[in-house]
Protein backbone atom coordinates (compact mmCIF):
# COMPACT_ATOMS: atom_id res chain seq x y z
CA UNK A 1 0.00 0.00 0.00
CA UNK A 2 1.62 3.66 -1.05
CA UNK A 3 0.61 5.27 2.63
CA UNK A 4 2.37 2.65 4.27
CA UNK A 5 5.61 3.34 2.17
CA UNK A 6 5.58 6.71 1.88
CA UNK A 7 5.58 6.84 5.86
CA UNK A 8 8.28 3.95 5.86
CA UNK A 9 10.37 5.98 3.99
CA UNK A 10 9.69 8.87 6.06
CA UNK A 11 10.87 6.88 9.32
CA UNK A 12 13.92 5.49 7.08
CA UNK A 13 15.01 9.68 6.51
CA UNK A 14 14.92 10.19 10.62
CA UNK A 15 11.48 11.39 10.84
CA UNK A 16 10.10 10.99 14.28
CA UNK A 17 7.78 13.88 14.75
CA UNK A 18 4.17 14.22 12.43
CA UNK A 19 2.98 18.20 12.20
CA UNK A 20 -0.97 16.73 11.23
CA UNK A 21 -3.83 18.56 9.35
CA UNK A 22 -6.40 16.27 8.56
CA UNK A 23 -8.37 15.62 5.44
CA UNK A 24 -10.10 13.27 3.65
CA UNK A 25 -7.89 12.91 0.71
CA UNK A 26 -4.78 12.15 3.05
CA UNK A 27 -7.02 9.58 5.67
CA UNK A 28 -4.90 6.80 4.63
CA UNK A 29 -1.86 8.67 5.68
CA UNK A 30 -3.33 9.77 9.19
CA UNK A 31 -4.40 6.43 9.47
CA UNK A 32 -0.88 5.07 9.53
CA UNK A 33 0.36 7.67 11.93
CA UNK A 34 -2.15 7.25 14.47
CA UNK A 35 -1.35 3.57 14.33
CA UNK A 36 2.16 4.24 16.19
CA UNK A 37 1.06 7.30 18.19
CA UNK A 38 2.99 5.83 20.96
CA UNK A 39 6.20 5.68 18.70
CA UNK A 40 6.02 8.61 16.98
CA UNK A 41 5.55 12.29 17.52
CA UNK A 42 1.81 13.84 16.93
CA UNK A 43 1.21 17.33 16.86
CA UNK A 44 -2.57 18.76 15.00
CA UNK A 45 -3.90 21.43 13.75
CA UNK A 46 -6.44 22.83 11.49
CA UNK A 47 -4.49 25.27 9.79
CA UNK A 48 -1.70 23.99 7.35
CA UNK A 49 0.09 27.72 7.04
CA UNK A 50 0.60 27.66 11.11
CA UNK A 51 0.74 24.09 11.30
CA UNK A 52 3.87 23.75 8.85
CA UNK A 53 5.45 27.28 10.84
CA UNK A 54 4.93 24.61 13.95
CA UNK A 55 7.13 22.01 12.02
CA UNK A 56 9.97 24.70 11.13
CA UNK A 57 10.30 25.43 14.91
CA UNK A 58 10.59 21.90 15.43
CA UNK A 59 13.47 21.87 13.51
CA UNK A 60 15.01 24.68 15.03
CA UNK A 61 15.11 22.50 18.47
CA UNK A 62 16.69 19.24 17.05
CA UNK A 63 18.48 17.76 14.11
CA UNK A 64 16.27 15.31 13.05
CA UNK A 65 13.52 15.74 9.88
CA UNK A 66 9.99 17.11 10.81
CA UNK A 67 7.40 15.90 8.51
CA UNK A 68 3.69 18.09 7.56
CA UNK A 69 1.07 15.57 6.24
CA UNK A 70 -1.74 17.69 4.66
CA UNK A 71 -4.55 16.80 2.13
CA UNK A 72 -4.99 18.05 -1.72
CA UNK A 73 -5.30 21.26 -3.16
CA UNK A 74 -5.00 24.66 -1.77
CA UNK A 75 -4.33 23.03 1.80
CA UNK A 76 -0.67 22.62 0.22
CA UNK A 77 -0.69 25.87 -1.19
CA UNK A 78 -0.72 27.06 2.47
CA UNK A 79 3.24 25.60 3.18
CA UNK A 80 4.67 27.87 0.93
CA UNK A 81 5.53 30.51 3.17
CA UNK A 82 7.33 28.15 5.21
CA UNK A 83 8.66 26.12 2.60
CA UNK A 84 10.71 29.51 1.65
CA UNK A 85 11.91 29.87 5.51
CA UNK A 86 13.32 26.59 5.62
CA UNK A 87 14.47 26.65 1.92
CA UNK A 88 17.16 29.58 3.07
CA UNK A 89 17.26 28.22 6.59
CA UNK A 90 18.50 24.93 5.40
CA UNK A 91 16.03 23.25 7.57
CA UNK A 92 14.92 19.24 7.00
CA UNK A 93 11.08 20.04 6.41
CA UNK A 94 9.55 17.47 5.09
CA UNK A 95 6.28 17.90 3.23
CA UNK A 96 3.97 14.94 2.49
CA UNK A 97 0.91 16.53 0.48
CA UNK A 98 -1.96 13.75 -0.48
CA UNK A 99 -2.71 14.33 -3.84
CA UNK A 100 -4.96 12.67 -6.78
CA UNK A 101 -4.09 10.50 -8.94
CA UNK A 102 -1.64 12.11 -11.97
CA UNK A 103 -4.38 11.45 -14.66
CA UNK A 104 -6.49 14.09 -12.87
CA UNK A 105 -3.68 16.84 -14.00
CA UNK A 106 -5.09 19.31 -15.63
CA UNK A 107 -8.55 18.62 -15.44
CA UNK A 108 -10.13 21.07 -13.05
CA UNK A 109 -11.65 18.23 -10.81
CA UNK A 110 -12.60 19.04 -7.39
CA UNK A 111 -9.56 19.07 -4.79
CA UNK A 112 -7.01 18.79 -8.25
CA UNK A 113 -4.73 21.65 -8.25
CA UNK A 114 -1.56 21.46 -9.94
CA UNK A 115 0.69 20.02 -6.95
CA UNK A 116 3.65 18.53 -8.62
CA UNK A 117 6.75 20.78 -7.44
CA UNK A 118 4.47 23.47 -6.60
CA UNK A 119 7.18 25.03 -4.47
CA UNK A 120 8.85 25.31 -7.17
CA UNK A 121 12.83 25.68 -6.38
CA UNK A 122 12.16 26.30 -3.17
CA UNK A 123 11.86 22.40 -2.34
CA UNK A 124 13.38 19.08 -3.93
CA UNK A 125 9.63 17.80 -5.13
CA UNK A 126 8.52 13.66 -5.95
CA UNK A 127 5.75 12.38 -7.26
CA UNK A 128 4.89 9.31 -5.66
CA UNK A 129 1.98 6.91 -7.22
CA UNK A 130 3.51 4.00 -6.96
CA UNK A 131 5.66 1.63 -4.86
CA UNK A 132 8.37 1.55 -7.58
CA UNK A 133 8.45 5.60 -7.55
CA UNK A 134 8.84 5.28 -4.08
CA UNK A 135 12.02 2.59 -3.67
CA UNK A 136 13.69 4.49 -6.20
CA UNK A 137 13.10 7.92 -4.04
CA UNK A 138 13.84 5.94 -0.53
CA UNK A 139 17.52 4.35 -2.28
CA UNK A 140 18.79 7.88 -3.35
CA UNK A 141 17.98 9.81 -1.20
CA UNK A 142 19.50 8.92 3.26
CA UNK A 143 19.96 12.55 4.23
CA UNK A 144 17.39 15.86 4.45
CA UNK A 145 18.85 18.72 3.53
CA UNK A 146 16.40 22.25 3.84
CA UNK A 147 12.77 21.46 2.55
CA UNK A 148 11.99 17.45 0.83
CA UNK A 149 8.34 17.67 -0.85
CA UNK A 150 6.70 13.90 -0.84
CA UNK A 151 3.59 14.32 -3.28
CA UNK A 152 1.53 11.05 -2.72
CA UNK A 153 -0.82 10.12 -5.60
CA UNK A 154 -3.67 8.70 -3.72
CA UNK A 155 -7.01 7.18 -5.26
CA UNK A 156 -10.24 7.67 -2.91
CA UNK A 157 -10.01 6.47 0.43
CA UNK A 158 -10.83 3.44 1.28
CA UNK A 159 -14.11 2.72 3.45
CA UNK A 160 -12.53 0.48 5.78
CA UNK A 161 -9.49 1.91 8.25
CA UNK A 162 -6.38 0.05 6.27
CA UNK A 163 -4.14 -1.35 8.98
CA UNK A 164 -0.34 0.38 8.05
CA UNK A 165 3.07 -1.74 9.76
CA UNK A 166 5.49 0.71 9.86
CA UNK A 167 9.14 -0.78 11.31
CA UNK A 168 11.21 2.23 13.21
CA UNK A 169 14.80 2.32 13.44
CA UNK A 170 17.42 5.13 14.10
CA UNK A 171 19.27 6.12 11.63
CA UNK A 172 22.83 6.40 11.24
CA UNK A 173 23.79 10.03 10.58
CA UNK A 174 27.16 10.63 8.49
CA UNK A 175 29.23 13.50 8.64
CA UNK A 176 30.99 14.89 5.46
CA UNK A 177 34.57 16.15 6.26
CA UNK A 178 35.49 19.66 4.83
CA UNK A 179 38.59 21.36 5.35
CA UNK A 180 39.88 23.66 7.46
CA UNK A 181 39.52 26.95 7.23
CA UNK A 182 42.87 27.92 8.29
CA UNK A 183 44.30 25.43 5.31
CA UNK A 184 42.50 27.47 3.20
CA UNK A 185 44.67 29.68 0.37
CA UNK A 186 41.63 31.57 -0.43
CA UNK A 187 41.14 32.72 3.58
CA UNK A 188 44.98 33.26 3.80
CA UNK A 189 45.08 35.72 0.84
CA UNK A 190 41.99 37.32 2.45
CA UNK A 191 43.51 37.60 5.39
CA UNK A 192 46.78 38.69 4.29
CA UNK A 193 45.06 42.41 2.82
CA UNK A 194 46.35 45.20 4.80
CA UNK A 195 43.03 46.45 4.97
CA UNK A 196 41.60 46.55 8.18
CA UNK A 197 38.89 44.25 9.55
CA UNK A 198 35.60 43.60 10.49
CA UNK A 199 33.87 40.32 11.83
CA UNK A 200 29.80 39.88 11.12
CA UNK A 201 27.88 37.06 12.41
CA UNK A 202 24.62 35.70 11.77
CA UNK A 203 23.15 32.89 12.87
CA UNK A 204 25.34 30.44 14.58
CA UNK A 205 25.72 27.25 16.80
CA UNK A 206 29.18 28.21 17.52
CA UNK A 207 31.62 25.58 18.97
CA UNK A 208 34.83 25.99 20.76
CA UNK A 209 36.86 25.99 17.43
CA UNK A 210 34.65 28.79 16.15
CA UNK A 211 35.64 31.13 19.23
CA UNK A 212 39.21 30.36 19.39
CA UNK A 213 39.24 31.29 15.46
CA UNK A 214 37.79 35.05 17.02
CA UNK A 215 39.96 34.93 19.91
CA UNK A 216 43.11 34.98 17.72
CA UNK A 217 41.57 37.36 15.21
CA UNK A 218 40.89 39.82 18.14
CA UNK A 219 38.90 42.13 15.47
CA UNK A 220 35.85 43.99 16.32
CA UNK A 221 32.56 41.79 15.76
CA UNK A 222 28.72 42.81 15.16
CA UNK A 223 27.39 40.00 16.39
CA UNK A 224 23.44 39.04 15.51
CA UNK A 225 21.23 38.48 18.33
CA UNK A 226 21.05 34.93 16.96
CA UNK A 227 25.18 34.45 16.92
CA UNK A 228 25.73 33.08 20.34
CA UNK A 229 28.31 34.80 20.76
CA UNK A 230 26.83 36.93 23.25
CA UNK A 231 26.88 33.65 25.55
CA UNK A 232 30.74 33.57 25.11
CA UNK A 233 32.83 35.22 27.93
CA UNK A 234 35.81 35.47 25.99
CA UNK A 235 34.22 37.27 23.05
CA UNK A 236 32.63 39.99 25.27
CA UNK A 237 35.47 42.76 24.94
CA UNK A 238 35.18 42.46 21.02
CA UNK A 239 31.29 42.82 20.54
CA UNK A 240 30.31 46.16 19.71
CA UNK A 241 27.79 47.56 21.72
CA UNK A 242 24.73 49.43 19.61
CA UNK A 243 25.00 47.92 16.57
CA UNK A 244 24.90 49.42 13.21
CA UNK A 245 25.06 52.89 14.53
CA UNK A 246 28.21 51.98 15.85
CA UNK A 247 30.02 49.72 13.05
CA UNK A 248 28.89 52.29 10.70
CA UNK A 249 31.37 54.84 12.17
CA UNK A 250 34.63 52.44 12.23
CA UNK A 251 36.48 52.07 9.19
CA UNK A 252 37.53 48.77 7.97
CA UNK A 253 38.46 47.80 4.32
CA UNK A 254 37.59 43.99 4.39
CA UNK A 255 34.25 41.82 6.32
CA UNK A 256 34.75 38.53 7.41
CA UNK A 257 30.88 37.08 7.48
CA UNK A 258 30.44 34.02 9.96
CA UNK A 259 27.08 31.97 9.84
CA UNK A 260 23.81 32.70 8.44
CA UNK A 261 23.12 35.92 6.60
CA UNK A 262 23.20 38.98 9.42
CA UNK A 263 20.18 41.64 9.51
CA UNK A 264 22.54 44.47 9.54
CA UNK A 265 21.52 47.24 8.05
CA UNK A 266 25.57 47.74 7.13
CA UNK A 267 25.62 44.08 5.85
CA UNK A 268 22.52 45.59 3.01
CA UNK A 269 24.68 48.34 2.59
CA UNK A 270 27.99 46.60 1.14
CA UNK A 271 26.10 45.85 -1.75
CA UNK A 272 26.99 49.02 -2.69
CA UNK A 273 30.39 49.45 -1.31
CA UNK A 274 32.51 47.07 -3.79
CA UNK A 275 35.87 48.71 -2.72
CA UNK A 276 35.10 46.12 1.19
CA UNK A 277 36.16 42.53 0.28
CA UNK A 278 33.77 40.27 1.59
CA UNK A 279 34.22 36.99 2.18
CA UNK A 280 31.77 34.34 3.86
CA UNK A 281 32.66 31.47 6.25
CA UNK A 282 29.51 29.66 5.96
CA UNK A 283 28.05 26.00 5.62
CA UNK A 284 25.31 27.51 3.97
CA UNK A 285 25.05 27.59 0.01
CA UNK A 286 24.52 32.01 0.15
CA UNK A 287 26.76 34.91 0.04
CA UNK A 288 23.91 36.88 0.89
CA UNK A 289 25.08 39.69 -1.43
CA UNK A 290 24.30 40.13 -5.01
CA UNK A 291 27.76 41.93 -5.41
CA UNK A 292 31.00 39.75 -6.02
CA UNK A 293 31.79 38.23 -3.12
CA UNK A 294 33.78 34.78 -1.63
CA UNK A 295 32.05 32.29 0.32
CA UNK A 296 33.86 29.00 1.71
CA UNK A 297 31.89 26.23 3.38
CA UNK A 298 34.90 24.84 5.83
CA UNK A 299 34.73 24.82 9.31
CA UNK A 300 37.25 27.52 11.20
CA UNK A 301 40.25 26.27 13.40
CA UNK A 302 42.79 28.98 14.38
CA UNK A 303 43.62 32.47 12.84
CA UNK A 304 46.65 32.55 15.30
CA UNK A 305 49.42 33.22 12.27
CA UNK A 306 47.10 36.05 10.74
CA UNK A 307 48.11 39.34 12.66
CA UNK A 308 44.75 41.55 11.69
CA UNK A 309 45.02 45.59 11.25
CA UNK A 310 41.41 46.35 12.99
CA UNK A 311 39.78 49.91 12.44
CA UNK A 312 41.56 52.55 13.91
CA UNK A 313 40.54 53.71 17.80
CA UNK A 314 37.66 51.31 17.41
CA UNK A 315 37.27 50.75 21.14
CA UNK A 316 37.22 54.40 21.86
CA UNK A 317 34.17 55.11 19.24
CA UNK A 318 32.40 51.88 20.82
CA UNK A 319 32.49 53.09 24.14
CA UNK A 320 31.86 56.77 22.50
CA UNK A 321 28.47 55.27 21.22
CA UNK A 322 27.73 52.78 24.17
CA UNK A 323 27.64 55.91 26.58
CA UNK A 324 24.90 57.72 24.39
CA UNK A 325 22.85 54.90 24.13
CA UNK A 326 22.87 54.54 27.94
CA UNK A 327 22.15 57.93 28.11
CA UNK A 328 19.29 58.03 25.37
CA UNK A 329 17.81 54.45 27.62
CA UNK A 330 17.87 56.41 30.96
CA UNK A 331 16.42 59.81 29.62
CA UNK A 332 13.79 57.90 27.89
CA UNK A 333 12.53 55.04 30.35
CA UNK A 334 9.13 54.71 28.21
CA UNK A 335 10.68 54.88 24.73
CA UNK A 336 10.67 51.23 22.90
CA UNK A 337 13.74 50.24 23.33
CA UNK A 338 14.15 51.32 26.91
CA UNK A 339 10.94 49.62 27.55
CA UNK A 340 12.30 45.91 25.98
CA UNK A 341 15.78 46.51 27.88
CA UNK A 342 13.68 46.08 30.88
CA UNK A 343 11.21 43.62 30.02
CA UNK A 344 14.62 41.41 29.50
CA UNK A 345 15.50 41.64 32.78
CA UNK A 346 12.46 39.37 33.68
CA UNK A 347 13.43 36.49 31.50
CA UNK A 348 15.10 34.03 33.85
CA UNK A 349 18.43 32.59 32.62
CA UNK A 350 17.09 29.03 32.06
CA UNK A 351 14.44 30.62 28.99
CA UNK A 352 14.71 30.46 25.47
CA UNK A 353 14.05 33.16 23.15
CA UNK A 354 12.66 32.90 20.00
CA UNK A 355 12.59 36.75 18.34
CA UNK A 356 10.64 37.94 15.20
CA UNK A 357 12.08 40.16 12.32
CA UNK A 358 11.67 43.91 11.58
CA UNK A 359 12.26 45.83 14.49
CA UNK A 360 12.17 43.82 17.75
CA UNK A 361 15.82 41.64 16.63
CA UNK A 362 17.33 44.88 15.65
CA UNK A 363 16.70 46.17 18.90
CA UNK A 364 16.96 43.24 21.23
CA UNK A 365 20.93 43.64 19.37
CA UNK A 366 20.88 47.49 20.01
CA UNK A 367 19.73 47.14 24.04
CA UNK A 368 21.43 43.43 25.18
CA UNK A 369 24.83 45.25 25.05
CA UNK A 370 27.43 42.21 25.26
CA UNK A 371 25.02 39.78 26.96
CA UNK A 372 22.51 37.62 25.88
CA UNK A 373 22.38 34.67 28.28
CA UNK A 374 19.68 32.73 26.43
CA UNK A 375 19.47 30.74 23.49
CA UNK A 376 18.28 33.30 20.93
CA UNK A 377 16.39 31.96 17.84
CA UNK A 378 14.87 33.81 14.81
CA UNK A 379 13.63 32.84 10.95
CA UNK A 380 16.10 34.51 9.41
CA UNK A 381 15.75 32.93 6.02
CA UNK A 382 13.55 35.24 4.01
CA UNK A 383 13.64 37.64 6.72
CA UNK A 384 9.71 37.54 6.34
CA UNK A 385 7.16 38.46 9.35
CA UNK A 386 5.02 35.36 8.79
CA UNK A 387 4.78 32.69 10.43
CA UNK A 388 6.71 33.79 13.58
CA UNK A 389 4.47 33.17 16.38
CA UNK A 390 3.37 29.26 15.17
CA UNK A 391 7.17 28.26 14.62
CA UNK A 392 8.08 30.00 18.15
CA UNK A 393 5.68 27.38 19.45
CA UNK A 394 7.28 24.58 17.24
CA UNK A 395 10.56 25.23 19.16
CA UNK A 396 8.56 25.24 23.02
CA UNK A 397 6.98 22.22 22.40
CA UNK A 398 10.51 20.29 22.81
CA UNK A 399 10.69 21.30 26.38
CA UNK A 400 14.22 22.10 26.38
CA UNK A 401 13.62 24.99 28.28
CA UNK A 402 11.48 26.06 31.64
CA UNK A 403 9.94 28.80 29.78
CA UNK A 404 10.26 29.75 26.12
CA UNK A 405 9.92 33.44 25.54
CA UNK A 406 8.69 35.10 22.13
CA UNK A 407 8.86 38.52 21.22
CA UNK A 408 6.92 40.14 18.62
CA UNK A 409 6.03 43.02 16.82
CA UNK A 410 2.13 43.99 16.48
CA UNK A 411 1.94 43.40 12.89
CA UNK A 412 4.01 39.84 12.96
CA UNK A 413 1.41 39.30 15.43
CA UNK A 414 -2.01 40.29 13.58
CA UNK A 415 -0.17 37.92 10.53
CA UNK A 416 0.03 34.99 12.71
CA UNK A 417 -3.40 34.89 15.13
CA UNK A 418 -4.44 31.48 14.57
CA UNK A 419 -1.24 30.21 16.02
CA UNK A 420 -2.30 29.91 19.77
CA UNK A 421 -4.47 27.20 18.45
CA UNK A 422 -1.30 24.66 18.67
CA UNK A 423 -0.99 25.39 22.32
CA UNK A 424 -3.06 22.17 22.79
CA UNK A 425 -0.61 20.42 21.85
CA UNK A 426 1.89 21.34 24.34
CA UNK A 427 0.42 20.60 27.63
CA UNK A 428 3.53 20.79 29.29
CA UNK A 429 5.25 24.04 27.96
CA UNK A 430 5.33 27.24 29.70
CA UNK A 431 5.45 30.41 27.19
CA UNK A 432 5.32 34.12 27.67
CA UNK A 433 4.22 35.83 24.02
CA UNK A 434 5.41 39.74 24.01
CA UNK A 435 3.50 41.61 21.81
CA UNK A 436 5.20 45.36 21.05
CA UNK A 437 2.21 47.15 20.22
CA UNK A 438 3.33 50.43 18.19
CA UNK A 439 -0.10 50.51 16.18
CA UNK A 440 1.86 50.16 13.34
CA UNK A 441 5.02 49.19 11.50
CA UNK A 442 7.26 51.38 13.30
CA UNK A 443 10.38 50.25 11.49
CA UNK A 444 9.67 52.55 8.38
CA UNK A 445 10.23 55.32 10.31
CA UNK A 446 13.85 54.09 10.90
CA UNK A 447 14.46 53.67 6.81
CA UNK A 448 15.96 56.54 4.86
CA UNK A 449 13.69 56.06 1.88
CA UNK A 450 10.93 56.54 3.95
CA UNK A 451 11.65 60.24 5.37
CA UNK A 452 9.82 63.33 4.74
CA UNK A 453 6.32 61.65 4.15
CA UNK A 454 2.94 63.13 5.20
CA UNK A 455 1.26 62.18 7.89
CA UNK A 456 -1.00 60.27 5.95
CA UNK A 457 1.57 58.95 3.44
CA UNK A 458 3.20 57.92 6.78
CA UNK A 459 -0.07 55.97 7.58
CA UNK A 460 -0.39 54.40 4.82
CA UNK A 461 2.79 52.84 4.88
CA UNK A 462 2.90 51.91 8.50
CA UNK A 463 -0.61 50.09 8.48
CA UNK A 464 -1.91 52.06 11.06
CA UNK A 465 -4.33 50.50 13.59
CA UNK A 466 -5.84 50.56 16.82
CA UNK A 467 -5.95 46.71 17.78
CA UNK A 468 -4.86 45.84 21.33
CA UNK A 469 -4.58 42.10 21.93
CA UNK A 470 -6.72 41.72 24.96
CA UNK A 471 -9.48 39.95 23.40
CA UNK A 472 -7.38 38.12 21.26
CA UNK A 473 -5.95 36.62 24.38
CA UNK A 474 -9.44 36.02 25.61
CA UNK A 475 -10.16 34.34 22.74
CA UNK A 476 -7.60 31.68 23.44
CA UNK A 477 -8.26 31.60 26.94
CA UNK A 478 -4.91 32.99 27.53
CA UNK A 479 -3.20 34.81 30.46
CA UNK A 480 -2.63 38.64 29.40
CA UNK A 481 -1.31 41.57 30.79
CA UNK A 482 -0.62 44.81 29.87
CA UNK A 483 3.05 46.54 30.45
CA UNK A 484 3.00 50.50 30.46
CA UNK A 485 4.80 52.44 32.91
CA UNK A 486 4.18 49.83 35.94
CA UNK A 487 6.34 47.36 34.39
CA UNK A 488 5.88 43.78 34.59
CA UNK A 489 5.42 41.13 37.56
CA UNK A 490 6.35 38.00 36.38
CA UNK A 491 5.95 36.12 39.19
CA UNK A 492 2.05 36.10 38.58
CA UNK A 493 1.78 34.66 35.14
CA UNK A 494 0.08 31.85 33.98
CA UNK A 495 1.19 28.63 32.18
CA UNK A 496 0.83 30.41 28.79
CA UNK A 497 0.72 34.40 28.93
CA UNK A 498 0.13 36.85 26.58
CA UNK A 499 2.27 40.70 27.30
CA UNK A 500 1.15 43.30 25.39
CA UNK A 501 4.09 46.20 25.98
CA UNK A 502 2.88 49.69 24.55
CA UNK A 503 5.56 52.02 24.75
CA UNK A 504 5.29 56.17 25.06
CA UNK A 505 5.55 56.96 20.77
CA UNK A 506 7.04 60.48 21.98
CA UNK A 507 9.80 59.28 24.23
CA UNK A 508 10.39 56.24 21.30
CA UNK A 509 10.78 59.07 18.81
CA UNK A 510 12.97 61.13 21.23
CA UNK A 511 14.86 58.61 22.00
CA UNK A 512 16.43 57.75 18.23
CA UNK A 513 16.28 61.60 17.44
CA UNK A 514 19.17 61.48 20.47
CA UNK A 515 20.50 58.70 19.89
CA UNK A 516 20.59 58.67 16.02
CA UNK A 517 22.14 62.53 15.73
CA UNK A 518 25.84 62.65 14.82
Amino acid sequence: MIAQSVLQACLNLGVREFVVCAGSRNSDLVHGLLQHRGQLQLYSFFEERSAAFFALGRTLAQLNPVAIVTTSGTAVAELLPAVIEAYYQERPLVLITADRPTRYRGSGAPQAIEQSEIFGSYARAYDLETETDVSSFDSAHLEVKGPLHLNVCLEEPAREIPTIHLSLYDKLRTTTNTQPASNSPALKRFLEKSSPLLVIAGCLNPDRALVTALESLSAPILADATSGLHAEPSLTHLLLRGGDRTAQKLEFGKVLRFGGVPSFRLWRDLETQAEIDVLSLSNRPFSGLARHSMRLDCPPESFESCDQQVPANWETIETTQADRLESALSQYPQSEPAQLRTLLTHLPSSAQLFVGNSLPIRELGLVSARKLPWPTYANRGANGIDGNLATCLGLAAGNDAPETWGLFGDLTTLYDLAAPGMLTELPNACTRTVVINNMGGKIFRRLPNFKGLTPIDTATIENHHQFDFQGWAQAWGLDYHLIQANGLDSNHLGQHAILELRPDEDQTEAFWADYSRN
